[in-house]
């Protein structure tokens, strides 16, 4: 089936703009292509999806970030007067007819309003990226236009998010444009931009907390992540430079400030939460945890639920982890098993390292080492278990990442008693002769004798031939070739 023509005609205007943006920054085409995308906004233009805004906005804007700095605030706020306006009529009519207005209207247009968010996003995202990349510009130079417009579209987003937090197409939008506010400050100076954003955030997520509330809040979860991916390291400064500059310790507390606030407020909302809304929390909470061990692991090992807490957060999340495991939900169970795979490497590489634990770092690799440890005969049993035949086929190979990353950081007399016990489950069919192979070839693991994809191998023949129901404790021809391959 073939593209409407306007989408044809935008994605086509956009690729041109874009490859060759020079060559329209003039005064007879930037008139032109205004004029187009004022159009876009009549009533004449009901063509134009959600798309369609964003390819012509991209194109547009391609050349807008080409022209002479002295020219960026005033042609951008001729760009974005058009969905700013949008948004900010959508949002009074929803809030003022919310009470008498036709409920599908209403969807309509909290819909519209998500789509011209989405569009505010894309202009700037491309703006500045094209911008920085011109002679003599910086990132910095490119940012200074761009922040008037998110002064000027600012007490929207935060009145969206008070008023409209439990519509999924808000909740996407508002993470889009969240994000941007990230990648513009990913040097971490503007801090106060970046607290707003969170506390936007946060708004959200505190509807999320209620339990009557359907708030799907997987989007926002990726704001968090992409908050500690690109500012964990200045938190876990803060935690573990015992004399920084004062520059330093001023960005670095209020970084440090913010990370901690969205961690505790994830995971009062995977908390609070249950049924298919936590379904919807784990993988994003998860990816989180994730996130904190790579770019804030003191932090994150000895962060606890509430300032007043003695609980930590690290050993709650295992212990979610440890449960989600048995999950039936594919995203779940891989959000989980890459979590913990991350765990234990962390353990494993920084365990070395450990001098004294009166160091932060240290005492963070302990906590870490505690936790895992703890659960380390249960995964091991679960993770072998479940290949035979219970795992969705799809996660083997996370699984199976994990089960080499937990084996190779155990004492081999341990893992012989934990991997014992693990196969003498009533879910191991294939007989004593394929017990003991696969036996074999997970002690090769324990030595760190194979790679991870040879577990892989193994647990996929393992999930397959468990298929058949038919088999028997003394197997057949396909458990003969099974032990004849690993022998």
């Amino acid at each position: 089936m073939s593209a409407p023509p306007f989408a044809e005609a935008a994605s086509a205007l956009r690729n041109i703009l874009s490859r060759a943006p020079k060559r329209f920054a003039n005064a007879e085409a930037l008139s032109a292509l205004e004029n187009g995308w004022q159009s876009v906004y009549s009533n004449s233009c009901n063509g134009a999806n959600i798309d369609d805004r964003k390819a012509l906005c991209t194109g547009i804007t391609s050349v807008l970030a080409v022209l002479p700095p002295d020219q960026w605030a005033s042609s951008l706020t001729t760009l974005a007067n058009p969905t700013i306006e949008c948004i900010e009529i959508l949002l009074k009519s929803i809030n003022e007819n919310r009470t008498t207005a036709d409920k599908s209207k209403t969807e309509e247009r909290v819909t519209r309003m998500g789509e011209e968010i989405c569009v505010l996003a894309s202009a700037i995202r491309t703006f500045h990226t094209v911008a920085k990349k011109q002679p003599n510009s910086s990132s910095e130079q490119a940012k200074t236009p761009l922040l008037s417009l998110l002064h000027r579209v600012w007490p929207s987003i935060a009145l969206i998010a008070k008023t409209l937090s439990t519509q999924e197409v808000v909740i996407s939008s508002l993470s889009e444009f969240l994000l941007i506010v990230i990648s513009l400050n990913d040097d971490g100076k503007d801090t106060g931009l970046l607290k707003e954003a969170s506390e936007i955030a946060i708004t959200i997520m505190d509807f999320a907390s209620q339990r009557h509330a359907q708030c799907h809040v997987m989007p926002i979860m990726e704001f968090v992540e992409e908050m500690v991916e690109t500012f964990g390291h200045l938190a876990e400064a803060q935690v573990r430079t015992s004399s920084p500059s004062v520059i330093a310790v001023e960005v670095n507390q209020q970084i440090h400030a913010i990370v901690e606030h969205l961690l505790r407020k994830v995971f009062h909302v995977v908390q609070e939460q249950s049924g298919d809304e936590n379904v919807d929390a784990l993988p994003g909470f998860f990816a989180v945890c994730r996130a904190c061990i790579r770019r804030c692991p003191s932090l994150f090992f000895i962060l606890t639920i509430t300032p007043e807490s003695t609980e930590k957060i690290c050993s709650a999340s295992f212990n979610a982890a440890r449960l989600s495991v048995a999950s039936r939900e594919f995203d779940v169970i891989r959000s989980t098993l890459l979590y913990l795979n991350e765990a234990f490497l962390f353990t494993t590489a920084a365990a070395k390292s450990v001098t004294s634990v009166q160091d932060n770092k240290n005492t963070a690799v302990l906590q870490c080492m505690e936790a895992v440890n703890l659960y380390r005969a249960e995964l091991v049993t679960t993770l072998v278990h479940k290949s035979c035949g219970v795992f969705p086929r799809e996660v083997l190979d996370p699984v199976g990442t994990l089960l080499h990353s937990i084996l190779k950081n155990t004492p081999i007399d341990l893992a012989e008693d934990i991997c014992t016990q693990a196969l003498q489950a009533d879910s191991f069919r294939l007989g004593d002769e394929a017990k003991r192979v696969t036996l074999s070839v997970l002690g090769k693991a324990v030595q760190n004798l194979i790679a991870p994809s040879l577990i892989m191998d193994l647990l996929d023949d393992l999930w397959t031939i468990h298929q058949n129901d038919q088999i028997g404790a003394m197997g057949g021809d396909t458990v003969l070739s099974f032990t004849k391959k690993y022998c």
